[in-house]
């Protein structure tokens, strides 16, 4: 409650985009809403813990700015034999990416998230070193997710990081079916 509006007006400024934010048991989001924990305590510094939700704001925002939804999960996840572990692969890979996108637009606040993966280094195998090196390039799409993707889904993944959250596809899809619907009703109101 103490720093909503301020992240509101953050979140509002990076692309002109009103998302909401609410509290959730989970930092993820449906696209249209941010969910973050009702308190971030990991750091003894009020400022770091701030810091914190903006690293996770900006994550989540980058979701959307970024296209890691412009698949359709059920499908995309779909064609594994684990699709749970496919979406984790998924994420996993994706927070690589959009880490780069955020190091290009945002670069101060790529610096927090520097900082942030120092607190929970993450070890990268040989394959997962060379996703990373071709996820962190300019220009990576959400393509070359895909691609390591097929490559990256049976393995081990790498720990995640403090503010990459979760991914919640249902979640998208049911903003994403009630948003076609609104389109369609407002069609035929205009056809009448």
């Amino acid at each position: 409650e103490d720093v909503v509006n301020v992240l509101e007006v953050f979140v509002h400024g990076l692309n002109g985009r009103r998302l909401k934010l609410e509290c959730g048991d989970h930092c993820y989001t449906d696209t249209e809403t941010l969910f973050l924990p009702a308190c971030v305590s990991r750091y003894p510094d009020r400022e770091e813990n701030f810091q914190l939700y903006k690293a996770m704001v900006v994550h989540l925002w980058a979701q959307t700015w970024f296209g890691s939804w412009r698949i359709e999960p059920r499908e995309v996840l779909g064609r594994y034999a684990d699709p749970d572990a496919a979406l984790a692969c998924f994420h996993a890979l994706e927070t690589l990416r959009l880490d780069a996108c955020i190091r290009d637009t945002l670069p101060g606040v790529y610096r927090h998230l520097l900082r942030f993966r120092a607190d929970s280094p993450v070890a990268l195998n040989k394959d997962w070193q060379a996703a990373a090196e071709r996820l962190s390039q300019p220009g990576a799409k959400l393509e070359d997710t895909l691609l390591w993707l097929q490559r990256l889904a049976a393995g081990n993944l790498p720990d995640s990081v403090i503010y990459q959250g979760v991914m919640r596809p249902e979640a998208v899809e049911k903003v994403r079916a009630a948003r076609l619907q609104a389109d369609k009703q407002a069609f035929r109101m205009h056809m009448l």
